[in-house]
């Protein structure tokens, strides 16, 4: 038995409902973006489906890099894994907080603090690497996020 098959295995043995999350390990990958809640409706995208636990989550059809749209350049559009749409909605962030994201870069979860915060609160994101500093800093700029500090310090409590 291969090492994926044994960990498969374990999952289903071991997990609750392990069957079904098996089940949807096999489905097809679905990409998925999440609209800017202030700029307008997207074009060019084909049929768009919602994410069912994010009012602005959208699963897209086909296989297209979403960077290649010019909504995503215009800031409209961000490309985020529908999963990766769940931490910033169970954080719940508001105006006026500070929140802290110790591994920032490239900005998915990030920009979707960022346009909770809105302008009157602080959103510190920090990663080590300056090349995926860059890339966070004009994700958060092309999303309209103004609240954030990019930082390669770590942050101690």
């Amino acid at each position: 038995m291969s090492m994926r098959a044994d960990a498969l295995a374990l999952l289903a043995a071991e997990m609750p409902d392990g069957p079904a999350l098996l089940a949807a390990l096999a489905l097809p990958f679905r990409r998925s973006i999440r609209l800017h809640p202030l700029r307008g409706t997207p074009t060019g995208w084909g049929e768009l489906t919602a994410v069912p636990w994010h009012a602005a989550g959208r699963f897209t059809v086909g296989s297209a890099d979403p960077a290649g749209f010019l909504d995503y350049h215009t800031g409209l559009a961000y490309p985020q894994d529908a999963a990766s749409q769940v931490p910033v909605l169970l954080l719940a962030p508001q105006p006026g907080e500070v929140v802290v994201d110790a591994c920032a870069a490239p900005g998915s979860k990030s920009t979707q603090i960022g346009l909770a915060l809105g302008d009157s609160g602080l959103l510190i994101c920090c990663d080590a690497s300056a090349p995926r500093r860059a890339v966070l800093t004009e994700n958060l700029a092309r999303q309209g996020v103004a609240c954030a500090l990019v930082t390669p310090l770590p942050v101690h409590a």
